[in-house]
């Protein structure tokens, strides 16, 4: 029997890799012929990124969604997980490409 914290993390970890999915997906559909996001909610949110910026965070989210997966399935189901004692290099790696693709965005922008 999964405990609270276990199912909690599963979903959390499909939340955040449904949301990499979405990010990696709007980037290659919702793009007007102007080059425009599409108005709407998702469109407000994305519309400040571009596509490389997109795909980049995209891809972040699926890999800590399914890391956040990895480490709430009991039993050590999953053999590709980033042993625990290491988990901040995951973080911060995530941050530094996230971080700088979003201020290479900023300085393009300008």
């Amino acid at each position: 029997m999964l405990s609270a914290l276990e199912i909690a993390g599963l979903v959390g970890g499909a939340v955040l890799g449904l949301c990499g999915l979405v990010m990696l997906r709007w980037g290659r559909t919702r793009l007007s012929s102007s080059g425009d996001v599409d108005e709407g909610v998702l469109g407000m949110l994305l519309g400040h990124f571009s596509l490389p910026s997109r795909y980049v965070i995209g891809f972040c989210l699926l890999l800590l969604g399914y890391h956040l997966i990895a480490y709430s399935i009991p039993g050590h189901v999953l053999w590709l997980r980033i042993p625990a004692d290491r988990l901040w290099m995951l973080g911060v790696g995530v941050a530094v490409v996230v971080g700088g693709s979003l201020l290479l965005d900023m300085r393009e922008s300008r």
